[in-house]
């Protein structure tokens, strides 16, 4: 990475995006290690930040590789498609996060698969890293390409895009395969002879040095060098790098710290030095379905939690672990929700599929949740599962009927939501010999069910059939299917769509036009057909064999369980917040407490250019996460949703940056000099508390106070025509703007609004612009707006200008005051 390359994407790239904090890698816990390491890889995700940065796998590959003193690890996500356009325009390359490094400089892609139906987003990376698609046409100087991931355990439709692919997620395998990467470029081995070792070990697997003859079905080695099937190892004590994650400081998708449970204890660190990492103060617990001792583990966190303003989800529960001591344990959390794990829809098919759960058990498990007052309970249930019948779906109808009369006769009010899920037999898979429901019957099916369930009180959420059906084609697919890809990937370049648009219809065709049929794909197998990734082996062949005759065994006998129904005692317990005669207790209000003397604080900070590009919403979120992190004691508003009390002064526009921005806090205990140096040393890069100041007496709120601000912005070049100018928009009596509001643009005379304009040369290529402006909230003008129509500058002129904030200030009489000076 050069330095006019970086400069390149902060002037050409970031300012016209829609959301430029996407790629400005500068979040908590990102790690930088420019200049350092021998050998380079870049992990890519094929989605957009929003959906990629919390991925579990990504962020234990960040970190296992970082650890390595002889490699750097750098993140690239898939662009949003305004990003997109923006890289084409300007012709510029896929670049990673961390150091604005172009991928085509890395040593190895390395992508996170984790959804078939991303394979397309991988070869848009590759196009627009300016690497080419297909292995075969990939020179030397090129990185190579790698996959990882559970999708990667059949890679075959992908097979003839990757150099190689790595099957297991031991850290061991991990390292010896980049040991073997950093001496082969140490010792100037060719790309060939590198991929002839690495296809000598575990769980790794180079496509190029196998092929299909004749009509076999999977892949054979082309010589005996190579292994005619590829071991897959994975790891029983995988680490967890949860509490190390990396936290984005603008909003995405999974918020929060995710974790699994583990012991009690060790669960109970793991999320203390997660939630002093990130400052989150919702913690997503997974809960393996054979957990012990769930009550145990519920009061622990109860206890060393308590009063700690610290949120708790527990996603896809075994209604199995839901006794009626956890239901009431987990109702001691305030509006907490129960979401179970998906279940078959019949007693018959929970059977086939090893749940060993009744209908009857599970209503008796609803009718004990619905004595509480919990805020929702989501049912997750399978459509499609092999020998689903009309009987089934009888069975279904009634037993959700019976969801619903629990529901209309609790007195409790809680947010019923049932969602559909279909169910993929895939591959390395005890139901990888399934048949893959027809789309035509899956259609059928979620239009009977539409139209005949027609719950008031129970929101049901259905599935894009199209989309998990196509998502099962290409999981169990086999060479043949790159073709297709490369051409679905062709036509969604020329989309003018502002968006990744889904399209079955293309998918269809393209299948066609290769003289393929889906049906192929998702028919049933016989246990001695050859499968596309037979050579695979994650799991023993008859050992799998062996289980799925076990699950046909089962579809012929009733569940055995050892559940044992609540006794009536416990299911006519009455939720906490119920008196007799059905009366809920009168809620008291707390009386707030007067505040302390020395509790109210003053802060002024500042925001340099490496973070310029975060929106105010990003930064008051940053802020809430730094306060937590510190463990500053801040005070919180009443009610249902608490909130920090935080006011902020006059939000500062994306794009700019400043050394004069303040907020007011309000704690719970008087203000401590080290507040200052623990903020400071919370806070990600790029943001900095300059100086704090007690506020003693009433004080005027910064948005009412703050009247004017002072800017100054470095124009790339001089001329004496610009003094002119200024003297000139000085001496007019008005001056015309187009203001762009939402979907509207109004005329405006900013005139009114410009104090003073000011400009003093740099040398012959430079000028110090500086404005004073007024800024309240019945007017004001833009420093954009000057630019524009006072001095002329051009939109795309203007936007790769870093404007600076230098001052706020409140005007009384003639003096210009700061706000650190209007307290006392």
């Amino acid at each position: 990475m050069t330095v006019d390359f970086k400069n390149k994407i902060e002037k050409d790239f970031q300012p016209f995006v829609i959301k430029p904090g996407r790629y400005i890698g500068n979040e908590w816990g990102v790690i930088k290690k420019a200049g350092e390491g021998k050998c380079s890889l870049a992990l890519a995700y094929p989605a957009i930040y929003d959906f990629g940065v919390s991925n579990s796998e990504l962020n234990y590959l960040y970190h296992v590789i970082n650890q390595n003193l002889d490699w750097v690890a750098e993140r690239v996500f898939l662009p949003a498609k305004d990003a997109e356009k923006v890289l084409r325009t300007e012709k510029l390359p896929l670049f990673s996060m961390e150091n604005f490094t172009p991928l085509k400089e890395f040593d190895v892609l390395l992508f996170i698969l984790t959804d078939e139906l991303k394979y397309p987003s991988v070869l848009n990376m590759l196009d627009l890293a300016e690497i080419p698609i297909y292995a075969k046409e990939r020179e030397n100087k090129y990185p190579l390409i790698a996959g990882y991931g559970k999708s990667a355990l059949n890679p075959e439709p992908v097979a003839d895009f990757f150099d190689f692919f790595i099957l297991g997620d031991d850290e061991e395998i991990i390292n010896k395969t980049l040991n073997r990467c950093e001496r082969a470029k140490t010792e100037d081995v060719s790309k060939g002879n590198l991929l002839v070792s690495l296809s000598q070990r575990a769980s790794i697997y180079v496509p190029s040095f196998y092929e299909i003859k004749n009509c076999d079905k999977s892949p054979k080695p082309k010589s005996k060098e190579v292994p005619g099937s590829v071991s897959v190892m994975f790891s029983e004590n995988l680490k967890n790098y949860s509490e190390k994650k990396i936290v984005p400081l603008v909003e995405t998708e999974g918020n929060g710290l995710s974790i699994t449970a583990g012991k009690g204890e060790e669960t109970v660190k793991q999320i203390q030095n997660g939630l002093e990492n990130s400052g989150d103060q919702e913690v997503l617990i997974r809960v393996p379905q054979d957990y012990e001792n769930f009550s145990s583990l519920l009061r622990t966190l109860w206890e060393k939690f308590a009063n700690k303003r610290v949120s708790f989800f527990f996603p896809d529960l075994n209604p199995l672990l839901l006794t009626p001591e956890v239901i009431k344990l987990l109702a001691e959390q305030k509006r907490a929700s129960i979401s179970l794990a998906t279940l078959g829809i019949s007693d018959r098919l929970r059977n086939f599929l090893n749940q060993k759960i009744t209908s009857e058990q599970l209503l008796a498990i609803i009718d004990n949740i619905y004595q509480y007052q919990f805020k929702g309970l989501k049912l997750s249930l399978y459509l499609g599962v092999p020998h689903e019948t009309e009987q089934d779906i009888e069975e279904l109808e009634k037993f959700l009927a019976e969801v619903n009369k629990i529901n209309k006769k609790s007195q409790n009010d809680i947010n019923l939501a049932v969602s559909f899920k279909i169910f993929l037999p895939l591959p390395n898979t005890q139901w990888q010999w399934d048949k893959l429901e027809d789309l035509e019957n899956l259609r059928a099916k979620i239009s009977y069910l539409k139209l005949n369930l027609n719950f008031r009180n129970m929101r049901i959420n259905f599935p894009d059939e199209e989309k998990v059906f196509l998502r099962g084609i290409l999981a169990r697919g086999d060479r043949k299917l790159a073709p297709v890809i490369h051409k679905v990937w062709g036509e969604g370049l020329k989309s003018e769509s502002e968006e990744n648009i889904f399209n079955f219809s293309d998918w269809q065709k393209t299948f066609q036009e290769n003289c393929l049929k889906m049906v192929d794909y998702s028919s049933a197998k016989n246990h001695h057909d050859i499968l596309a990734w037979e050579h695979i082996q994650v799991k023993d062949k008859q050992k799998l064999i062996q289980a799925r005759l076990e699950v046909d065994e089962r579809l012929k006998t009733p569940i055995e369980t050892c559940f044992e129904k609540p006794s009536p005692a416990v299911e006519s317990l009455e939720s906490p917040e119920t008196d007799a005669y059905g009366r809920k207790r009168k809620i008291v209000q707390k009386k707030t407490a007067t505040s302390l003397v020395n509790s109210k604080v003053r802060l002024q900070w500042s925001k340099s250019e490496e973070v310029r590009f975060t929106s105010h919403l990003d930064v008051i979120r940053m802020f809430e996460k730094t306060f937590r992190k510190a463990k500053i004691p801040l005070e919180y508003s009443q009610g249902f949703h608490p909130h920090q009390k935080v006011s902020f002064g006059p939000p500062l526009p994306i794009g700019f940056v400043s050394s004069a921005e303040y907020l007011d806090l309000q704690l719970e205990t008087p203000f401590k000099e080290d507040f200052l140096l623990k903020l400071n040393s919370s806070l990600p890069p790029g943001f900095e508390f300059l100086q704090a100041k007690v506020i003693l007496g009433k004080t005027v709120s910064l948005s009412e106070s703050i009247n004017l601000a002072s800017y100054e912005v470095e124009l790339p070049f001089f001329s004496e025509q610009i003094k002119d100018q200024i003297s000139y928009v000085l001496e007019r009596k008005d001056l015309i703007a187009n203001r762009v509001k939402k979907e509207s643009t109004q005329e405006l005379d900013i005139r009114p609004f410009i104090v003073s304009l000011e400009a003093e040369k740099i040398n012959a290529e430079k000028t110090d612009l500086k404005m004073l402006l007024v800024l309240t909230p019945l007017g004001y003008a833009r420093p954009q707006e000057v630019l524009q129509y006072g001095l002329g500058l051009g939109e795309k002129e203007i936007s790769r200008l870093p404007i600076k904030r230098t001052g706020l200030y409140c005007k009384k009489e003639d003096k210009l005051l700061t706000p650190m000076e209007l307290v006392y």
